[in-house]
């Protein structure tokens, strides 16, 4: 078995569970996680079917899912302590961006909605 090759014994079916929660988690499609992964949608219909796969596709998904690389090998090999996916390092830095904008945008908003407010008191009754 070539170091890419993965053992066709394994938690095939657990694999294919962790995929579809994944999925559900961040309301991808099917097509969307096959676009992203670069794995056909055929090879994520039947990943539970015991035959030989490449270490290459369970990695590429889990990247595509935004876990980290090894995610999905390791619920193949039930590996021990396994918690559930962490995000990637990429994933976390970006929302982190993404919240350190929105914070201040945030801000704003509530002070121009609470200029309207005062606005509007204003405006005589007709």
């Amino acid at each position: 078995m070539s170091r890419n090759e993965l053992p066709e014994s394994g938690r095939w079916d657990a694999v294919e569970r962790a995929i579809h929660r994944e999925m559900k988690r961040l309301d991808m499609s099917l097509a969307r996680l096959s676009r992203e992964s670069g794995v056909s949608e055929t090879t994520i219909r039947y990943i539970e079917k015991p035959r030989k796969r490449q270490r290459s596709t369970l990695v590429a998904l889990s990247a595509a899912l935004g876990c980290r690389h090894d995610y999905l090998v390791d619920v193949l090999n039930d590996a021990p302590g396994l918690e559930g996916p962490s995000r990637s390092t990429a994933d976390t830095v970006f929302e982190d961006l993404l919240q350190a904008e929105v914070g201040p945008l945030k801000e704003k908003v509530n002070a121009i909605d609470g200029k309207v407010d005062i606005l509007l008191d204003r405006l005589p009754e007709e």
